[in-house]
């Protein structure tokens, strides 16, 4: 795979997106993301459910890391993707180290980090969701989750300025 390929990046290698200080943080795994130019800046988006206890962090940081590594290590990111920081420390799960990296966390493992400040966010409006992917969400009722009423959720979008 190419390191320089966003498709590769996020469909093929996932990576973990982190928010929080080094005391107090959480991550997951993501596969939804791009990279690209927005309002002059270079930038990462990713999209995560608003279930996932890592969207907390995100909301409530301004700066969060998108960290990619080798294929070694898919294992740990399919664990830290269904384990929830809320109920166990899932990191001790993993082979993985956090480092701090300014006012966010990275992993020493990685091989490629994104250290970004939030720049905008948002949830997507179900209304404004193509028919093809709403009848998606909708006929896939567990892949997706749902709120407490029983109706599907859509995905927050984090975009965030690449500072380093």
């Amino acid at each position: 795979m190419d390191n320089n390929n966003p498709f590769d990046l996020f469909d093929n290698k996932w990576a973990l997106v982190s928010a929080g200080s080094i005391d107090n943080f959480n991550c997951c795994t993501v596969s939804w993301g791009s990279l690209g130019i927005l309002w002059g800046k270079k930038i990462v988006t990713i999209y995560v459910y608003p279930s996932r206890y890592t969207c907390d962090f995100l909301l409530s940081n301004e700066y969060f890391t998108v960290s990619v590594f080798d294929k070694e290590y898919k294992k740990d990111l399919a664990i830290l993707g269904s384990k929830s920081g809320r109920d166990i420390d899932k990191i001790a799960l993993t082979k993985l180290t956090p480092k701090p990296i300014k006012e966010s966390v990275t992993y020493k493992e990685a091989n490629q980090v994104f250290y970004c400040k939030k720049i905008y966010f948002g949830q997507f409006n179900k209304d404004n969701v193509a028919n093809e992917i709403k009848q998606n969400y909708i006929n896939n009722p567990g892949s997706f989750p749902r709120d407490k009423s029983g109706e599907w959720q859509t995905h927050y979008m984090f975009v965030g300025e690449i500072i380093e």
